[in-house]
């Protein structure tokens, strides 16, 4: 390595300092590897650097360096932060020395335009981190302190803590699969298996939880437990909502050999919205319930979800369903006007590819709704399906005439004036089909005839075998009506 070096050297043992070395130079990568003082997962390329080395009367050995990191490339891949070559940072670094080797950086000091932080590091002697203390960190919107140490066998124990936390990349890097619209092979999940467990507690005033406006949570804290590929322990407890006046928990823990799930929510529609789950819903209390099969290694979640008292708005596939079936209440939802819902329950399976829905039914004073299908996240695409029902109060009236009310509107779930639709396609292009028939019909004269069957929870049936009808002219349901464009939760 070419370099300019100064050294002096003092000889009468009372000199305070034994030896002083100044050096300026440009390391590569090779050169630092040479001094066990390269980090190639966060710094790549030239580093220029000026240094002194000194060993007091004591042979206590130190060096202070100034490095110019302008032509190297740095990256923080757990905070989603990149600085490229050409971008002018600036670094200041402390080294002590244990038995002649330089194992800590007694102080760091880091400076560019996308972050800066400062703390200090103890390297184990393969010179492998062993404690991490960053004193702050501060990058865009994050705000923290933080500390992380790593086990022999690998193991990382973070504990971050700060005015803001800015979360989204960490929700990147947990919804990531194997590769594009697949989920991992065999050979991932081996090589998912084989990591270290990551153990993480955390508690900050602010979280920035999702892209776009609105995303931000108040006072959140929480502990998460990574063994493998599994999450064995998520728990979360925040503020959602306007003046952060709801709040939103989130277990998932053992549970005798499985895993348990319960969400709950005063103001499910800031927190979904929040999260950026879904964002047309307003207000309403969510509870959600869920358990995996004990000993399976997929931890498929299967469970039930109730949301009361809630709000519809401007929701485009909610707006194409009513406009497709000429329901009543359209004009006053394309105006703006929200949609008032009493209830909505419903289970669910959830794998790690994205999750199905059955049995779900919601009813409100103007429009009831059942749906089942399935939301592929991998892929970004959706496969829903239901029945729409105008007037709910209106045909509760009417069903619970005895005998009378069965005829009418065909039983649970049915209506006595309804339409089925689908919903199906990418999550941000979405087709919105609907039975036109189904709007006319009664619901006993749709199960007699066989047009869109369902059964007596709302859910629309697989096709029965082909057997000879009684009315051809009736057997067959005309063509849906179709509209396109929309959005389903993400």
């Amino acid at each position: 390595m070419p370099a300019r070096i100064l050294w002096r050297e003092n000889f009468p043992a009372e000199a305070p300092i034994g030896t002083r070395v100044a050096l300026q130079a440009t390391a590569t990568e090779r050169d630092r590897q040479q001094f066990h003082l390269d980090f190639p997962d966060w710094v790549r390329g030239p580093v220029g650097v000026a240094m002194v080395y000194t060993r007091d009367a004591e042979h206590r050995e130190s060096i202070l360096a100034d490095l110019d990191l302008t032509g190297s490339s740095l990256a923080v891949s757990l905070m989603d932060w990149r600085k490229m070559p050409g971008t002018a940072a600036t670094a200041h670094v402390e080294v002590g020395f244990d038995q002649g080797r330089p194992l800590h950086i007694t102080r760091f000091q880091l400076k560019s335009d996308g972050a800066q932080a400062s703390g200090s590091l103890d390297l184990k002697p393969d010179y492998s981190i062993g404690h991490l203390a960053v004193d702050r960190y501060r990058q865009g919107r994050t705000d923290v302190a933080m500390t992380v140490d790593v086990d022999e066998g690998g193991g990382m124990r973070v504990k971050a803590a700060g005015p803001s936390m800015d979360a989204r990349p960490f929700r990147r890097s947990a919804s990531a699969g194997g590769g594009a619209n697949r989920p991992y092979t065999d050979v991932e999940l081996k090589a998912l298996d084989a990591r270290p467990p990551l153990d993480i507690d955390f508690n900050f005033e602010r979280v920035v939880a999702a892209n776009g406006t609105g995303r931000e949570i108040g006072a959140t804290k929480g502990h998460f437990l990574r063994q493998g590929r599994s999450w064995r322990n998520v728990t979360l407890e925040t503020r959602v909502g306007k003046d952060d006046a709801g709040h939103l928990s989130v277990h998932y823990v053992p549970d005798g050999g499985a895993m348990a799930l319960t969400i709950v929510s005063d103001d499910a529609g800031a927190a979904l919205q929040q999260f950026d789950v879904l964002d047309h819903l307003r207000g309403g209390k969510l509870v959600v319930k869920g358990h995996s099969v004990p000993g399976d290694p997929h931890e498929v979640v299967d469970g039930t979800l109730d949301v009361r008292d809630y709000q519809v708005v401007e929701a485009p596939v909610m707006a194409r369903l009513l406009s497709a079936a000429s329901f009543q209440g359209f004009s006053d939802f394309m105006t703006g006007a929200p949609i008032n819902f009493s209830k909505l329950e419903g289970g669910f399976h959830w794998t790690d590819t994205g999750v199905s829905f059955h049995d779900v039914r919601t009813s409100g004073a103007a429009i009831g709704l059942t749906m089942e299908g399935d939301i592929n996240m991998r892929q970004g695409t959706a496969d829903l399906q239901g029945t729409i029902v105008p007037f709910s109060t209106f045909n509760k009236l009417l069903g619970a005439i005895p005998l009378v009310g069965d005829l009418l509107t065909g039983g649970e779930g049915q209506g006595l004036l309804s339409a089925t639709y689908k919903v199906k396609g990418p999550l941000d292009d979405l087709d919105v089909s609907v039975n036109p028939l189904a709007v006319l019909a009664p619901g006993f004269l749709r199960n007699l005839f066989f047009l869109s069957p369902t059964d007596d929870d709302g859910k629309v049936e697989k096709p029965a075998p082909k057997r000879k009808p009684s009315k051809p002219a009736a057997a067959e349901p005309q063509d849906g009506v179709t509209a396109s464009g929309g959005e389903v939760p993400r």
